[in-house]
């Protein structure tokens, strides 16, 4: 596979082991709960070869709730490159991967 140019943005095949500089911004679509994960991490956790689409279909809401945990898909998942310089983080781009409306609940 040719290496990607310089600045490239990634793509859904791309392997997490290229995106060290990229974070997910979660937020769920059932309780609501916004979350972010480093993708160095993620790559730590399972390997550098899986593609970032594997992880985005697979991720699902750890937040604790009365009956358990929510488990609910994302309404919306941001990549975001960040660069961390001593204490600050700067946001350099970002791609909206899913972003789904929810309606509103009917009220009664």
């Amino acid at each position: 596979m040719p290496e990607p140019r310089i600045g490239a943005l990634p793509i859904p095949a791309t392997p997490l082991s290229e995106l060290s500089r990229w974070q997910l911004e979660i937020r769920c679509g059932q309780c609501r709960r916004d979350r972010s994960l480093r993708l160095e991490v993620l790559a730590r956790r399972y390997g550098g070869n899986v593609r970032i689409i594997d992880v985005v279909e697979r991720l699902r809401c750890a937040q604790q709730r009365e009956g358990g945990r929510c488990g609910a898909k994302p309404s919306r998942v941001v990549m975001a490159e960040v660069h961390a310089f001593g204490g600050t983080t700067r946001r350099m781009r970002e791609i909206t991967v899913i972003s789904q409306r929810t309606e509103a609940a009917a009220p009664g």
